[in-house]
């Protein structure tokens, strides 16, 4: 039932996470949204779709910490939660915006973006 109504606002997110700017409230529940979604329902194109959108927002530099641990946070439950292969290319996004993490004066931030940087 959960699951279903997930799948139901999956569409909705496509949309939001493909705009040029992404509302903080759609970065914030992200990550619930794809610990919700059953694995199968995650295709490669929604997979680049969180990515793209995660590592922009990661790499405009002034957001609020926040926003960069949720970002991490997505993409650390997208890595576990597929059961396909990410390309070099996407591999390479998370990677750098990982780095920028990594710079961050917060310690918090720093260990977030080394944890999910060392699951891709």
């Amino acid at each position: 039932m959960l699951e279903t109504q997930f799948c139901l606002f999956l569409p909705v997110f496509r949309v939001a996470l493909s705009a040029k700017e992404i509302q903080p409230s759609v970065l914030s529940s992200l990550p619930r949204f794809i610990a919700g979604l059953p694995s199968s329902a995650i295709s490669p194109d929604d997979g680049k779709r969180i990515i793209e959108a995660t590592t922009r927002t990661l790499n405009t530099g002034q957001i609020p910490m926040t926003t960069i641990l949720v970002c991490l946070e997505s993409l650390g439950l997208l890595a576990k939660r597929v059961s396909y292969d990410f390309s070099d290319a996407e591999v390479m996004m998370v990677v750098g915006a990982t780095t920028q993490a990594l710079a961050h004066p917060k310690r918090i931030v720093r260990q977030k973006g080394a944890a999910i940087r060392n699951i891709w």
